[in-house]
């Protein structure tokens, strides 16, 4: 698309064509870029010299024809050879005299007199200059059309702009987004004149992404602090990221580069190693990058959503999307939208990314108020990234290793582990792996240091008797095959079998509080509550039945709802809940003797009864099999 374009400039420049070739695309796409940028080697190669003029808040044709002059003066004095510094001088000079606005009665008339001579002397300048150019080999480049101040000078610019163009028998490049022209008052008068004096049109933005590219080029490479490996390494995953979007804008990334340059400049005298470098480099770039991107062009709704993804890991955001998102919802500063969007745009595309993505709030306040806490952002990647290995790890895996050492070396390494644990608050599956380990040297013999094998299996068992009922199902009788000791096996699955019934019926227990508390949205939270004890034998044991013959509105309402919900509205509920039965008929039993009582309320009977009712119901569902 860009060569085509660069093509059709050329072409444009060794014709005879009298009309102008305007550029038009968005903002941010890159336009200006382009031109000033990618357009050199055309205009060398053609003999053309540009001239560029910003059309930006003008408001008078008058600023128009002078910036116009004074850049075509710039630009012959260049090609004169300006070894003097001229050009700035002589514009800074010639904007003095344009400005000045002195009267006789403060500095006499002799000021006058000056400055009617510097003009006259400036004009000449000008007269003289332009006599001798040969004006045909310029082009004329005018940018902004839509960012000038009063729309109706419109057509009257482009005139202005045409005339010169044949005057000088020049060429004319048009650039603008003329989409921002179509609200305005003034896009009439741009429409009828550009019918008027523009030939052909070229619809901009379908290349930006080598702009993009280029851009990243410019800024990051030959860096301070950046390597050749790390260049490449944020061109490549650059290129991919650019990809997601559903446009570029420039303005935006060059924001982004100029934010991560804030981030390399501080790193270069740091005392980080090389791993660490290249990690906080990495990882700021693409937080830096995502961040600046959803706020610069508005894709979030709440700015404190990102929030939600503080800290979390591309693997884990994409793999509990789902509960991030019941997050955003149940938090009044998160959006919903905003986390499911920035999910489905970013994660899961590229590994690379997902490797080192991380939304950090150092990097928010960065790009949102310019603060750079260095030292946070280091500890923050480095604690996702590279966290401080614990000493007893070190050892672990050293142990492992053994067939690499001496006898002197394995010993030193079993003193050594032995006393990393010494006080230490170890995790149960890692004091289990030093037990094996150890075990394991003494059973072939390789065990050169005296171990209370009893003593450690004492912490092992008290760090059982520690853990929640998934940590005993899904650590704890995994690490069972990290041993081959019978007697070993043994013990631990006992322990944790006795851990898992317990933790079982506690949460059991807390899951009957809830429910007959009224705190169903807790209830339902929480998770499954009954697959192996009964609510109706804790109802027993803990004297419950009291609630139901009162004016418990709780009580009642939680107890239909998991009759109704978990059971009479669940189709494989006899599979589930069968265990419920024998409970069900002793607790009816006790709730018609409660309202045998003549004494009763005889609403509280009602409500006990319809309660009866619905039991019954449940009890008939759960007895699909014929058992009772």
């Amino acid at each position: 698309m860009k060569n085509n374009l660069k093509s059709a400039i050329n072409r444009y420049l060794r014709s005879k064509d009298e009309l102008a070739f305007q550029i038009d695309g968005p903002w941010g796409s890159g336009k200006t870029y382009f031109v000033k940028n990618n357009l050199k080697e055309i205009f060398k190669n053609t003999q053309y010299t540009p001239v560029y003029v910003s059309l930006n808040g003008v408001s008078e044709i008058g600023e128009v024809k002078k910036e116009i002059n004074r850049q075509v003066l710039a630009a012959i004095l260049q090609m004169k050879g300006d070894k003097y510094s001229l050009t700035s001088k002589a514009n800074s000079i010639f904007n003095m005299i344009d400005e000045a606005n002195l009267s006789s009665e403060a500095f006499g008339s002799w000021i006058n007199d000056a400055l009617s001579t510097a003009k006259l002397l400036k004009n000449q300048t000008k007269k003289s200059l332009l006599k001798k150019a040969d004006l045909s080999k310029f082009v004329l480049i005018t940018d902004e059309f839509e960012r000038i101040e009063k729309f109706s000078l419109i057509p009257t610019i482009l005139g202005y702009a045409s005339n010169l163009q044949n005057n000088w028998n020049c060429k004319l490049l048009i650039v603008s987004y003329e989409a921002a022209l179509t609200s305005k008052n003034g896009y009439d008068n741009f429409k009828v004149a550009k019918e008027k004096f523009i030939n052909k049109s070229w619809l901009f933005g379908k290349d930006t992404k080598e702009n993009a590219l280029q851009i990243i080029d410019q800024y990051l490479k030959g860096q301070a602090g950046v390597t050749d490996r790390l260049y490449h390494w944020i061109a490549n995953i650059s290129s991919n990221v650019l990809d997601l979007l559903d446009s570029i804008n420039l303005r935006t990334l060059k924001s982004i580069l100029s934010t991560y340059c804030q981030v390399v400049n501080e790193l270069v005298d740091s005392t980080l190693n090389a791993k660490e470098r290249d990690q906080v480099l990495k990882t700021s770039y693409l937080s830096i990058f995502v961040i600046t991107d959803l706020v610069k062009r508005g894709k979030l709704s709440k700015l404190t959503s990102i929030d939600v993804l503080f800290n979390l890991s591309s693997d884990q955001i994409r793999f509990n999307k789902s509960g991030l998102l019941n997050k955003a919802t149940e938090d009044e500063t998160a959006d919903q939208n905003d986390i499911s969007n920035i999910v489905n745009t970013f994660h899961g595309k590229y590994r690379d990314f997902d490797d080192n993505m991380l939304y950090l709030s150092s990097i928010k306040e960065l790009v949102l108020h310019d603060s750079l806490d260095i030292e946070g952002l280091i500890t923050s990647i480095n604690n996702i990234f590279l966290p401080t290995i614990p000493e007893h790890q070190r050892l672990m895996e050293k142990a492992r290793n053994f067939r690499t050492m001496s006898q002197t070396d394995l010993k030193n390494v079993e003193e050594r582990l032995l006393n990393s644990i010494q006080g230490e608050d170890i995790a149960y599956k890692e004091l289990f792996d030093i037990y094996n380990i150890m075990n394991y040297f003494k059973k072939i013999d390789l065990l050169f240091i005296d171990v209370h094998f009893p003593e450690l299996m004492e912490r092992i068992l008290h760090k059982i008797q520690q853990m929640t009922y998934d940590e005993v199902r899904i650590g704890g009788y995994l690490s069972l095959d990290n041993t081959e000791d019978p007697n070993t096996l043994k013990t631990i699955r006992e322990a944790l079998k006795k851990r898992e019934k317990k933790t079982l019926i506690d949460n059991d227990k807390q899951g009957a509080e809830y429910l007959l508390n009224g705190q169903i949205l807790k209830f339902r939270k929480k998770g499954s509550y009954f697959y192996k004890n009964s609510l109706f034998q804790i109802m027993l044991q803990n004297q419950i039945i009291k609630k139901f013959v009162s004016w418990d509105d709780n009580a009642f309402g939680g107890l239909q709802y998991y009759l109704v919900e978990e059971i009479i509205h669940v189709k494989n509920a006899a599979n589930i809940h069968q265990h419920e039965l024998k409970y069900m008929e002793e607790f009816l039993k006790l709730l018609e003797n409660k309202t045998a009582n003549p004494f009763l309320d005889k609403v509280i009977k009602f409500r006990v009864k319809e309660l009866m009712g619905t039991i019954k119901q449940a009890y008939k569902v759960l007895s699909v099999t014929g058992t009772k």
